[in-house]
């Protein structure tokens, strides 16, 4: 079986009549096993829908920080058009179709709470943050900044998302206030061009 969060979000899904779900930080490894097994779950609850969720490589099974999950069900199900997840865990995305070929990109996102140069007690560390380093050195990055490179990822995923003429809707547990200045005096924000 899967873990009870999944059931208590499946249970508020159907409580509320949500059509899409965003969690930030569901802190568990999404395999091939548990997205099937949620997947089926949302097909048996709702007759239609599915998720998308992804936590950092690393770990096979269990607990693990950090990670996204995105769940569609019902008559939106239907308007799907594309959707994935980034490969670090950081963020995942649906994109709808709507009426005149207008399509919407809802993405959910999870910002690590370290900052650069936050050391880890050990090498065998557990934090998002750690694993998000670990996996931008495999990934060929040479001063790793998990924090500020989802900003910037972000920020080129959405990008593309105007190029291609959709709408966006982000949903991100930023771990930054949008309206408070910040120690360095700036606000949360992504580079969008205008």
């Amino acid at each position: 079986m899967w873990p009870n969060p999944v059931n208590k979000v499946l249970d508020a899904t159907d409580d509320y009549n949500i059509g899409i779900f965003g969690i930030a930080e569901p802190n568990t490894v999404f395999n091939d096993d548990l997205n099937t097994a949620i997947n089926a779950s949302i097909k048996k609850c709702f007759g239609n829908g599915f998720i998308r969720a992804k936590s950092c490589p690393g770990k096979r099974t269990g607990y693990n920080p950090g990670g996204i999950m995105q769940i569609i069900r019902g008559e939106l199900a239907g308007r799907h058009k594309s959707s994935g997840t980034d490969k670090m865990g950081r963020y995942s995305w649906m994109t709808l179709r709507g009426r005149n070929d207008k399509t919407l990109c809802i993405i959910t996102a999870y910002r690590v709470c370290q900052s650069k140069g936050t050391t880890p007690v050990s090498r065998e560390s557990n934090t998002a943050h750690w694993q998000q380093v670990q996996a931008m050195i495999r990934y060929g990055a040479v001063a790793p900044d998990p924090r500020k490179q989802i900003l910037t990822d972000l920020s080129r995923f959405i990008d593309e998302r105007r190029n291609e003429g959709s709408e966006t809707i982000l949903m991100a547990d930023a771990n930054e206030s949008i309206t408070e200045k910040t120690q360095n005096g700036k606000n949360f924000s992504l580079q969008l061009p205008t």
